[in-house]
């Protein structure tokens, strides 16, 4: 989907793979987690695209700690992930994580 500009915040995690590779969040692959959707919509703009996706967030729970990512299909089965820049209560430091 085409949207405005991206939602400052967000930094890329994993670009262009398909459903059968492993995200690694830290050390932990996002396909194997539970995602809890949430009530937000976060706008990225990949580097070599020449447009932006709304993608919906998510949370899950890691070693104990719940961790927020943004996800999304941008093609037939090609998705791209992204993750906070920042660390607060809600939004995790990966180096926790292995990562």
């Amino acid at each position: 989907m085409i949207v405005g500009r991206s939602t400052p915040g967000w930094m890329p995690l994993a670009l262009g793979v398909f459903e059968s590779t492993p995200v690694m969040f830290g050390s932990q692959d996002l396909w194997k987690m539970t995602w809890t959707p949430l009530d937000e919509r976060v706008t990225v703009w990949p580097r070599a695209e020449d447009k932006s996706y709304e993608l919906s967030a998510y949370s899950t729970v890691m070693k104990g700690r719940t961790v927020t990512f943004a996800a999304g299909e941008v093609s037939n089965g090609v998705w791209v992930f992204y993750r906070p820049d920042r660390v607060s209560d809600r939004y995790c430091d990966l180096a926790e994580f292995g990562g």
